[in-house]
């Protein structure tokens, strides 16, 4: 948008990414009193490379614009390189039937479509993160083969004129690793390839740990953002935090992100996106050791904060369109 931000969300990532409906996102628009632009929502491949043709439809019956995230993976399994969708093989092209297929009937859909492809690559907990795939020692070549990965995949939708895609550039707000190798610029396709960059931030995600303030770290992150590329917008495309009044104040620090985002020196922040799901945390063995409450009505002072800022008229609540 020219003017004002998108209102976006994550309306029930699941514990795999992928577990949203129109339910979901109705559930969500009716806590915060807003509807949303934009609905993210992962899609792992973890059966195949398939188009998630009725999330997306019911997405898009909502009036809200649906944003896949892209996700190479074969399981949920975190801290390791998939040896099945490594980003070598995908670049050697041993997917493109698949992906082929996939641009074929996203642009069939006749929806427009936001998509990212294998994001948070500055972290450490994926199998594509620059860590396990993309380092050489080198700090001339770090991040290339990400960046050749993504052109590769943008390439394919062109190749089939899949015109209805807008492309975001996805990284962490913080990177796991503070070399320079792995900051998120390295990993940037470039313009001609990007339309959205924009990050995930958070602040703590479990009951018990560290509190996590927003303020100590949005500038940098901004900062980040904005030397990648000098014209396109950005973008929180996903942010939230628990509720642990025991360590922090969650209505302050959802706060402080609208404080940030609608400041003018922070103007070209054009869409946020809420993480709005609480979950329980597993250890290796399958039991709960711990839990997440993310969600935006976890007390009546963190929904009365949501609610009283995303319903100014800065933000958007349905996308705008162009050819």
């Amino acid at each position: 948008p020219g003017d004002g931000i998108y209102h976006g969300t994550m309306a029930g990532w699941g514990i795999n990414g992928d577990s949203i409906n129109a339910a979901r996102v109705k559930n969500f628009t009716r806590t915060a009193g807003k509807d949303v632009a934009v609905v993210y929502f992962g899609q792992n491949w973890f059966d195949g490379i398939k188009f998630p043709a009725k999330e997306v439809q019911e997405i898009y019956s909502l009036g809200s614009i649906p944003f896949v995230s892209l996700l190479p993976r074969s399981s949920y399994r975190q801290y390791h390189m998939d040896t099945i969708f490594s980003m070598q093989r995908i670049l050697d092209g041993d997917f493109d039937k698949e992906l082929t297929q996939w641009a074929l009937d996203a642009k069939n859909s006749g929806i427009p479509l936001m998509l990212d492809f294998a994001p948070e690559m500055n972290g450490n907990w994926f199998p594509w993160s620059g860590q396990y795939n993309f380092y050489s020692g080198d700090i001339k070549t770090a991040g290339r083969m990400y960046r050749d990965t993504y052109r590769h995949v943008v390439n394919i939708f062109r190749s089939v004129d899949a015109t209805n895609i807008t492309w975001a550039f996805h990284p962490n707000g913080g990177s796991s690793n503070q070399a320079e190798w792995n900051n998120m610029k390295r990993y940037y396709p470039g313009d001609d390839y990007v339309d959205w960059i924009g990050v995930s931030i958070y602040g703590s995600q479990r009951i018990g740990d560290r509190w996590l303030e927003i303020i100590d770290t949005f500038d940098d992150i901004y900062d980040d953002m904005a030397h990648i590329s000098a014209i396109k917008p950005l973008a929180l495309f996903e942010f939230g935090v628990t509720e642990d009044k025991a360590k922090g104040d969650k209505s302050q620090w959802i706060q402080d992100v609208f404080r940030f985002v609608t400041d003018s020196k922070y103007d070209r922040i054009k869409m946020i996106s809420y993480w709005n799901q609480n979950f329980p945390i597993y250890d290796s063995h399958g039991k709960i050791i711990n839990h997440s409450v993310m969600q935006i009505d976890s007390s009546p002072e963190v929904l009365y904060v949501y609610r009283e800022n995303i319903n100014k008229n800065i933000f958007i609540s349905k996308p705008i369109l162009s050819r």
